[in-house]
């Protein structure tokens, strides 16, 4: 956000400063909706299905039904398209997936395109990566890419490849990056006469029939990611004598990894098969590039008559680009795993805590309570005499509904130092105590006792989990004044964690003196 717009924020807002403390949440929500506006794009990212925003992998090129964007993010693309806004998500567990994959005893995998990512399996999971031989050997032939200049050169040479590759009947896969450019892409073919098939998250109903048609002679077809991902593209009768499936790469993808696998499309268990990728530095990878070496590549280039930029360091321009791009991912995710292993380590302490009062008997069950009462006095009274001057009336306050009678306890305390506080607070909890133990007498089911210890556990829980993402969003910021965000976040985290703790016996204890106050 620009200063222009913080400070019309701040107008529309009626706040002073937007950066304070304070108004993290606004913040919050003003940045969703400029990602929603300005980040987040139709038939990319999501699309719109039946009145509803789906979400679209960037990696598969599926749609996640049944999954939306977290923190209001899906609610701003909503109001961005005009539509219903939805009942936003309550995140009631987090964890990333490298600390979900760790959870397994027994960890391993297999795909064609593990060996770019050897370092982070290495690092991540500790995990070697094997190259194991194919069944038999590769016949594809992977040609050099096709970079040009601008993306009306890129496309003209699309459509003459398909055109050759279609008059000598071979079979075409287009691959493409997103829904847009696929659908984009499948009327310029149309312009040009070209018959094909369009596959994407959009007509994913039919996509069965059109891999099963894809390796037939004289067939194009354009997909996203999606494209024959885990199938093998049978090729028709006299296919192979003609050089089998041609695979067509219209734009290097964020991740290497992709590239590998479209290639991989062709050229299965023996077959001959052929990949080129024909890409322009318009391309939206292009974008992540500094521009200061884009400009002095731009000068030093050589192009074409058609086009091609004939740079002899144009493959090395694309690499460098990936691998800048490919870095950056690896950064942001060791750097939302060093902040997700807090948080791991925290939620394994409140699910443990869940399991040990399902599983304890009844009369444990009241003990626990009777314990959680004395644990919350105990730190009560600690914060209470570490300050100099100590705040009585707000410390009787937050007393008053444990006890019975809260207006006593009001009139009670009134006037007495922090020393006869605490000696009356614990003499007064002994009978409290027994209350609790003999909560019996009060029909109290050990279902609903039981109900009422998890209750607080999973309320305090999720909202400790929004404050948390919160603090998680901005803690990048504090490396700006020389500190440690990961150190600074373990601090902060350890003592909301302690906080919370505390804040779970208070409620849970009130919650029973109601309960007993009530029958």
């Amino acid at each position: 956000m620009t200063d222009v717009g913080a400070t019309k924020v701040e107008a529309a807002f009626g706040v002073a400063n937007l950066y304070e403390a304070g108004h993290q949440e606004l913040r919050h929500y003003v940045m969703q909706s400029l990602r929603a506006h300005k980040v987040m794009r139709n038939d990319v990212d999501y699309i719109i299905k039946d009145g509803e925003v789906v979400i679209i992998d960037n990696f598969t090129g599926r749609m996640m039904e049944g999954r939306t964007f977290s923190e209001g993010l899906h609610q701003a693309i909503e109001a961005k398209e005009g539509l219903v806004i939805s009942e936003e998500n309550t995140t009631q567990a987090t964890i990333t997936v490298q600390n979900y994959f760790r959870m397994y005893n027994i960890l391993s995998g297999m795909t064609e395109s593990a060996l770019p990512s050897k370092k982070e399996f290495e690092e991540t999971y500790n995990l070697d990566v094997v190259t194991i031989p194919t069944n038999k050997p590769v016949q594809r032939v992977d040609m050099d890419d096709y970079v040009f200049v601008d993306q009306s050169s890129k496309m003209n040479k699309i459509v003459s490849e398909v055109k050759k590759m279609n008059d000598m009947g071979r079979p075409v896969l287009i691959g493409t990056t997103s829904i847009e450019q696929s659908e984009t892409l499948a009327g310029v073919l149309k312009d040009n006469h070209i018959k094909h098939q369009l596959l994407n998250a959009k007509t994913e109903e039919g996509e069965a029939n059109i891999i099963a048609k894809a390796g037939q002679k004289g067939q194009v077809m354009i997909g996203t990611n999606m494209a024959g991902r885990g199938t093998d593209i049978t090729l028709g009768e006299g296919v192979k004598e003609l050089g089998g499936l041609h695979i067509i790469g219209t734009q290097k993808h964020e991740s290497s990894r992709i590239d590998m696998q479209l290639r991989g499309r062709s050229g299965r268990q023996g077959d001959p098969g052929s990949s080129q990728f024909i890409i322009s530095i318009e391309d939206e990878l292009f974008q992540y590039f500094e521009e200061e070496d884009k400009e002095k590549f731009m000068k030093k280039m050589k192009v074409d008559n058609e086009g091609v930029i004939s740079a002899s360091d144009s493959k090395k321009l694309v690499k460098q680009v990936q691998e800048t791009v490919e870095n950056m991912y690896h950064s942001s995710r060791n750097h939302l795993l060093k902040l997700d292993s807090v948080l791991d380590q925290q939620s394994r302490v409140i699910y443990s805590m869940r399991d040990r009062i399902i599983a304890l008997p009844y009369n444990e069950a009241l003990t626990e309570a009777a314990e959680y009462l004395y644990n919350y006095l105990k730190t009560a009274i600690s914060d209470l005499n570490a300050h100099e001057e100590p705040n009585t009336a707000a410390f009787i306050e937050e007393l008053s509904p444990l006890f019975a009678n809260k207006k006593w306890v009001q009139e009670k305390f009134e006037g007495m130092d922090v020393k006869d506080i605490e000696e009356l607070v614990f003499k007064e909890s002994g009978s409290l105590k027994d209350r609790i133990l003999n909560i019996e007498e009060y029909h109290l089911s050990e279902g609903r006792l039981k109900n009422l210890f998890l209750e607080q556990i999973d309320q305090n829980w999720i909202q400790y989990l929004d404050k948390m993402g919160l603090i998680r969003d901005g803690i990048q910021l504090r490396s700006y004044g020389q500190e440690d965000p990961y150190q600074i976040f373990e601090k902060e985290a350890l003592e909301s964690f302690k906080n919370l703790i505390v804040t779970i016996e208070y409620y849970t204890v009130q919650q029973l003196i109601e309960l007993i106050e009530n029958k």
